[in-house]
Parts: C-alpha cells; sequence; structure tokens
C-alpha cells in the first residue's frame, strides 16, 4: 500500500507488477477520484505518471458520483442478494429508487424495475424486461421462494428444485 502527496495529489493504493504485467490502483484521498490501469508490458509503462495525469484533472465528472440510499424499503430488502436464472447469476441491487438486476458474468446492468405503482406491481422499465411485471412468489411461510418475470423464473440457487423451471429441471 502506497500512500502520499504526489504532484498536489493525496494518493493511496498500490502499484504492482509481474514479468510482462505492470498495474496501478489509486485514490486521490482529496476529491475520491480514483485509477486502475493494468497492462502487458513490462516497460514503457508509468503508474503514477498516469496516475497524476488523470487525476490532477480538475475536468468536472461527467455523472453525479453514486450515493448509497440511506434506507432501503422493508419490501426491496428481502430481495437483494444473488439471484439465478438457470445457472445464470446476477445480482438485485437498490439504486436510485429502483430495483436493478446485474449481471454477474458479464458485469453489467441487464434489467431495472420501477418501485410498486400504486396498484402494487413492480414493472421493469428498461432492458429485455421492459413492461413486464416481477412477481414475488412466496412461500407459505411468507419468505420469498422466487421471482418470475413472464416466463422468467429467478431462484436463489441455481435450477432450485422448490421452484418452477419452465421447461423442467435439467436431467
Amino acid at each position: 500500500m502506497r500512500t502520499g502527496p504526489v504532484a498536489g495529489l493525496q494518493l493511496v493504493g498500490h502499484l504492482g507488477s509481474m514479468p510482462g504485467f505492470q498495474a496501478v490502483a489509486v485514490v486521490d484521498q482529496d476529491n475520491g477520484r480514483g485509477l486502475v490501469a493494468l497492462t502487458n508490458g513490462t516497460t514503457g509503462f508509468a503508474g503514477i505518471e498516469l496516475a497524476q495525469r488523470m487525476l490532477g484533472d480538475d475536468t468536472p465528472l461527467l455523472a453525479k458520483p453514486w450515493v448509497p440510499s440511506a434506507t432501503v424499503p422493508e419490501w426491496v430488502a428481502e430481495l437483494l442478494g444473488q439471484w439465478f436464472w438457470g445457472n445464470s447469476a446476477f445480482e438485485l441491487r437498490w439504486h436510485n429508487e429502483r430495483l436493478e438486476f446485474h449481471d454477474v458474468a458479464r458485469g453489467s446492468l441487464a434489467e431495472k424495475f420501477a418501485a410498486p405503482d400504486v396498484q402494487g406491481r413492480i414493472i421493469g422499465v428498461s432492458g429485455y424486461h421492459h413492461g413486464e411485471h416481477l412477481h414475488v412468489v412466496r412461500r407459505p411461510d411468507g419468505t420469498v421462494g422466487h421471482l418470475e418475470c413472464a416466463t422468467f423464473v429467478y431462484t436463489r440457487v441455481p435450477y432450485d428444485p422448490d421452484a418452477p423451471i419452465p421447461g423442467g429441471h435439467p436431467a
């Protein structure tokens, strides 16, 4: 871990290398901006100089920084976390008053759902499920069993034997 002032920046982070590769991961403690760079070269890469050029620029950020929700609605809390469609992993997050499905393998946002409308429906607002209803299916004891959206069934474990899987469970 490296800390300390570098050309007016208060950097904390790490530089690393091994034959054929170099890397840098640093954050300026004063403004919260960070840099991660990975290379496949042994020479010609100056990580700290790159950090100085990129992080020392006072250009305004293009997007507002994410700010975590102070509270998560009760109906959301029990839905957050990992879900599977078959064996494909997704992470359900709460962001900007919406549910977001993130594709774990791709590391990308897959779907967004709006908070329940006046009729209690959770409706897709972007992605493949745009306009579809996300149904929370509960077990007899009231806990969440699985999620259904159109013909998609999301479960907490791949191919959950207790959930209806369209086309049946794999043999």
